[in-house]
């Protein structure tokens, strides 16, 4: 406190400090209870207001430091949540981040296994070229072996009927010879036989291969539906993961912000509270200040203020409860916005619990698609793999009719060798009856024979022979080219499958590394956007300790001139009690009463028994005029 204020609160009210010139007792003695003693009334009244004024000061300033408080630890809970969104963020990038490094693994996986398969059909191709090849030898020997069997046929013949035409007693050895010529036809079918036997064995080889790869293919296309149809299921189930995750963050949410209501309700409760207790203590204060009134104005004054004290009083009264009215009507309009805050935050609280309710059916319903999409995979894989087993089964119907049939060649081929042998000893039988027709082929041999200006039956015969043989190899010639052709349009399409493959590849690869760019961009966005949130959420919690000091500072300095106010007032009835004092003392002098005797160091003067005017009555007369003119000022 300043020293202005440590004197004016150690203003004396003591009436032989006011009165000092006096003898205050014996003035109380000889004019009884004029001269009142001080009466602290006021004073502690001042002092009571002044106490429950401060008491009602720091109860605020606790109030708003619970308020500001209680802010911090929203702000302190704000970046908790924020903190844990920012992981549920990172973790759900994560998540995208191994979907797509999975999607890019399976496609390198797919290019693997189509490559394996473009090999195995490139490899079926060349194989099949190589057979082709064969058989184009195969075909080439055997017309090679028909035409020398033909022209050897034609020239034994020739030789026949000129052996015969030269002699007929060589008939028996010509028959002979046309037996043996027979039966090295039988020999050269059967070696025919055995060719087309092993050509057999070996096709039915070469189709039986192809199955086998075709069996392996299948194979492989069931563990490409089987992997893909895992995959799909995978990505499912990461997505129900991901809603369950997005329905956790929603109840956290809710739960801070019904936690957040929660504590406004009850800040205004506080605050509802405290309006209340304002009212309450108003209602006391003015209960209390109009006592006091009424009290002063039952006090005696001094003579000249009877006359003005109850204009002061009733002034005073409306003056005061005017302004208690004021503070009570402010305190109702405070109440009631408050009660509608309190509505307000009921809405809000209702309109959260909706919102919580609707984002909830929406990822009920998106979990309810994703177990049904789960549920279609494995159906539709289900069916893939029934058609799969179908293609297999049929595969081994072919193979099965495949043995049937290389069974029903190799009888048939069988059964042709026993008709040989029976041919064989039909020739056998037959040829006596030749050496007895052979008179009868002479002219027939003659014209098989011919003459150099016309070509016999033989040699027309085998021209035609030769032709039709000529004929056959151009065929086989140009089937042959045809499939070679045909394969080798096959192994470009494989060579294009292969680049279109690995072309596709490399554009997943790009749209993987573009994808998991932006992941890795939204990541970066997400925590620079939580260090911003942060720091804007530190920045209130200083502002709000620095509310919490200033608004320290600012109970302190009012606290310091409530005090001033206090002490002024008590200067102002300590002051009042002095005046009015020395105001009974001037009506005392105006009555005409002699107060020389209770000067202090009075002595009996000479000049009162010669008549002399005393000159301390000269001073009381000064004093009485100065009195009458400072009771005329205040009238």
């Amino acid at each position: 406190m300043s020293q202005f204020t440590e004197i004016d609160y150690n203003l004396s009210t003591d009436i032989a400090d006011i009165l000092s010139n006096y003898d205050t007792d014996a003035l109380q003695k000889e004019y009884g209870d004029i001269f009142d003693s001080y009466n602290n009334t006021r004073e502690l009244f001042t002092n009571n207001a002044y106490v429950l004024n401060k008491q009602l000061a720091e109860a605020q300033l606790a109030r708003q430091q619970a308020g500001l408080e209680s802010q911090i630890a929203s702000a302190t809970d704000q970046q908790g949540f924020l903190t844990e969104a920012l992981g549920r963020q990172l973790e759900s990038f994560n998540l995208r981040g191994e979907a797509v490094q999975s999607d890019l693994d399976f496609a390198e996986l797919a290019q693997q296994r189509g490559l394996g398969r473009s090999d195995i059909q490139r490899g079926l191709l060349e194989q099949q070229q190589t057979g082709l090849e064969s058989e184009l030898d195969r075909k080439t020997q055997q017309f090679n072996i028909r035409e020398a069997e033909l022209k050897s046929a034609t020239m034994e013949a020739q030789s026949k009927i000129g052996d015969q035409l030269e002699s007929l007693g060589l008939d028996k050895s010509s028959a002979e010879r046309a037996t043996q010529s027979q039966l090295r036809d039988l020999k050269s079918q059967g070696s025919l036989d055995l060719i087309a036997r092993e050509s057999a064995i070996r096709e039915s080889g070469a189709r039986a291969g192809e199955s086998q790869r075709q069996q392996e293919l299948l194979n492989l296309q069931t563990e490409d539906l089987e992997a893909s149809s895992g995959l799909r299921t995978g990505q499912l189930a990461r997505q129900d993961a991901l809603a369950s995750l997005q329905e956790q963050n929603l109840s956290l949410r809710t739960g801070r912000g019904l936690q957040d209501i929660s504590r406004q309700q009850e800040l205004l409760g506080m605050q509802s509270d405290e309006l209340a207790q304002q009212q309450d203590q108003t209602m006391a204060d003015a209960r209390g200040n109009l006592f006091d009134i009424y009290r002063r104005a039952e006090q005696s004054g001094n003579f000249a203020a009877e006359g003005r004290r109850p204009m002061e009083t009733q002034r005073a009264i409306d003056s005061y409860l005017g302004r208690v009215g004021g503070r009570i009507d402010s305190l109702g309009r405070a109440e009631d916005r408050l009660g509608i805050q309190s509505e307000a935050l009921e809405g809000r609280e209702t309109a959260l619990m909706q919102d919580q309710a609707l984002a909830q059916a929406r990822i009920g319903i998106q979990r309810g698609g994703i177990s049904q999409q789960i549920g279609a995979e494995q159906d539709r894989l289900s069916r893939q793999l029934q058609r799969q087993d179908i293609s297999g089964e049929r595969l081994l119907q072919q193979q099965d009719l495949e043995s049937d049939r290389l069974g029903d060649v190799l009888g048939r081929l069988g059964i042709a060798g026993e008709q040989r042998a029976a041919r064989f000893r039909d020739i056998y039988d037959t040829g006596q009856e030749r050496l007895d027709r052979i008179g009868i082929r002479e002219g027939a041999l003659g014209r098989q024979m011919g003459t150099e200006e016309e070509p016999g039956l033989l040699q027309q015969a085998l021209a035609r022979q030769l032709q039709g043989l000529d004929l056959n190899r151009g065929a086989l010639d140009d089937s042959i080219s045809r499939r070679q052709s045909q394969l080798g349009a096959q192994l470009a399409g494989l060579e294009i499958s292969d680049s279109a493959l690995r072309s596709n590849f490399l554009q997943q690869q790009d749209r993987a590394a573009r994808q998991l760019g932006t992941l890795d961009i939204q990541r970066r966005g997400a925590v620079a956007q939580n260090e911003m949130r942060q720091n804007q959420l530190g920045r209130q919690i200083e502002g709000f300790e620095d509310d919490i000091t200033y608004f320290g500072t600012q109970a302190g300095l009012r606290n310091q001139l409530a005090e001033q106010a206090r002490q002024r007032s008590i200067f102002n009835f300590r002051d009042d009690f002095a005046r009015d004092t020395r105001s009974r003392l001037v009506d005392l002098i105006r009555s005409e009463a002699d107060l020389t005797r209770f000067r202090t160091g009075f002595n009996p003067s000479p000049f009162s028994r010669t008549g002399l005017q005393d000159p301390f009555s000269n001073d009381g007369n000064e004093t009485d005029d100065s009195g009458s003119r400072e009771n005329e000022e205040e009238v």
